[in-house]
């Protein structure tokens, strides 16, 4: 390519170095330092005044810096007179951050997206994103490169008996992908629906007059409630409450206190019985009800304190349960990780592929529903990314134990795998096989030791948009065609 310098920067120099090789060029020299304080420097070791450059930065497991060292890169070109700077970006970073998940969040792959765009660069090539929305977050031309056209190739390569195979979406939000797939390969496909509701109820603030009776005397007179409960005989049993048990008259009713509540709490038939002007009868009941209480024998006032007791005893597991679930099991630290942490730096859901879990699958509970047919079938599982593996084995087990599956294959364009995550899935017996593209890097030494994962090549569809792009051709033979075929 005449007049087009092609740089790579630090996160993913395989994949740079297999790009250069397709286009024919070398890459171009580029100096890149990192100071103890973790600043980044970069110079140029080329002119690029009136060139079109070419940066490729993917994301990786260290995000920040990498984004960091792309952000000073693009600026370098632009202070040294290039013509067109295009950055190349196969996982793009905070992809998954596309949307706001809370009250207070924030759309973090736009903040990314409008840096990117403001830093001086012209044009974006990426791969799979992660939303069809995030198109709108760029005011750059962006092409977003599809891999389906890649897989589908390696699977009619790769996999003997694939036309009778399933293409299964782990969730609703993939059907889409799941259905193209499926397409392509003109084979069946299916949905599995997960139910992560929360199995505890949140419980009314107004006190039970059936359950609260039953509680140990000590937490009754601790009781927020303590100061009002006897006015309304809850510490008393059912049996020993009147029907005319008596409630606060209304001009010395509290609107910010709980009694309002139980007065809504009472059957009508005790409020229309109510006499405002006779407090002093109304406390008549009261006492005989205390007086029938101390008669009762143990053993009735003691058996639904026992039944009670094990509804709450139930209720405190599932919630430890939950509670370990939503901050998902902090895992211990790498030794860099923890130098790191020393030196200041905080790494958050670091990968650990070294680590061995203790087991393959947290359990969970949840609910799941397969839409569709895969008995004695091998099934594609299909996503746009694997960073916890949870998802994935609970739908993989669901579909293995008890759907039938013959064989399970995971497929996903970007393999983050995050945590324990690819050493989850090499112990999980109903996963046969993990493939991934190499849009995001990974260690060599677990390449080679991982037995179930497939890394397939999109260096040479990135090459060819890079061909395309500098030449000014169309690119939309790459969202349909496969160039290995």
């Amino acid at each position: 390519m005449r007049d087009a310098k092609v740089f790579a920067g630090t996160s993913h120099p395989t994949l740079a170095t297999r790009v250069a090789q397709h286009l024919g060029i070398e890459l171009s020299p580029v100096t890149i330092r990192r100071y103890s304080n973790r600043e980044i420097s970069v110079e140029l070791g080329c002119s690029v005044r009136e060139k079109d450059v070419y940066l490729i930065q993917s994301g990786s497991s260290t995000m920040n810096d990498h984004l960091m060292e792309l952000m000073v890169m693009i600026s370098a070109c632009q202070l040294a007179s290039a013509r067109k700077i295009t950055i190349v970006v196969p996982y793009f970073p905070y992809s998954k951050q596309s949307k706001k998940k809370k009250r207070r969040g924030a759309v973090t792959a736009k903040v990314v997206a409008c840096m990117l765009c403001v830093s001086g660069i012209d044009h974006i090539v990426t791969m799979d994103l992660h939303s069809s929305q995030m198109h709108g977050f760029f005011t750059k031309p962006l092409d977003n490169l599809l891999s389906e056209p890649t897989i589908v190739h390696w699977i009619k390569d790769n996999v003997a008996g694939y036309k009778d195979a399933v293409a299964v979406a782990k969730n609703a939000g993939g059907a889409k992908r799941v259905t193209s797939l499926a397409d392509k390969l003109k084979i069946s496909f299916a949905l599995v629906h997960t139910d992560n509701a929360n199995p505890l109820k949140q419980m009314s603030r107004t006190p039970s007059s059936v359950a609260m009776h039953t509680l140990p005397p000590g937490l009754l007179e601790n009781s927020p409630y303590s100061s009002r409960l006897g006015s309304f005989g809850i510490g008393s049993p059912p049996s020993a409450l009147a029907p005319s048990t008596p409630v606060i008259p209304e001009e010395n009713y509290d609107p910010d206190a709980d009694n309002g509540l139980v007065m809504k709490a009472l059957p009508k038939s005790a409020l229309d019985t109510q006499d405002k002007d006779s407090d002093e009868e109304s406390k008549e009941p009261l006492d005989e009800a205390a007086e029938e209480t101390k008669e009762l024998p143990n053993e009735a006032i003691d058996q639904p304190k026992e039944a009670l007791k094990e509804v709450i005893e139930e209720a405190l597991s599932a919630k430890k349960i939950l509670e370990a679930e939503n901050r998902n099991d902090e895992l211990p630290l790498s030794p860099s990780t923890l130098e790191l942490i020393a030196s200041g730096t905080h790494l958050i859901n670091e990968p650990s592929y070294t680590q061995k879990p203790s087991t393959w699958h947290k359990k969970k509970a949840s609910r799941v529903t397969l839409v569709g047919d895969v008995q004695n079938k091998l099934v594609f599982l299909i996503d746009d990314m694997i960073d916890s593996s949870s998802s994935f084995l609970t739908a993989a087990e669901h579909l293995k134990v008890q759907c039938g599956a013959k064989e399970i294959y995971i497929i996903a364009a970007h393999g983050l795998f995050g945590g324990t995550s690819l050493a989850e899935i090499e112990l999980c017996p109903h996963v046969d096989k993990v493939i991934v593209t190499n849009t995001f890097p990974l260690p060599d030494e677990v390449i080679s030791k991982s037995k179930k994962l497939v890394q397939i090549d999109v260096s040479l569809v990135l090459s060819e948009a890079i061909r395309r792009n500098h030449n000014g051709e169309s690119i939309s033979y790459l969202f349909e065609k496969s160039l290995y075929d």
